[in-house]
């Protein structure tokens, strides 16, 4: 799965994909390893991204599961 959705939120709230890697404590090169669908998401992490990017729990399939 690739998270196009979950790119296009992190732009659209003005940050980078290095710029959420280090709000998450995650390196980039992970980051983009689960963004490209190579690794998948732990419980954790999906919370802290909606946490910095604010996605409301009703949304989470929307940019996780879709």
């Amino acid at each position: 799965m690739i998270y196009s959705k979950l790119r296009g939120l992190i732009k659209e709230k003005g940050l980078s994909e290095s710029d959420l890697a280090k709000e998450i404590n995650l390196s980039s090169s992970s980051l983009s390893c689960r963004l490209n669908g190579k690794v998948d998401w732990t419980v954790p992490e999906v919370r802290a991204i909606c946490d910095v990017l604010q996605i409301d729990k009703s949304e989470i399939y929307k940019y996780f599961f879709a």
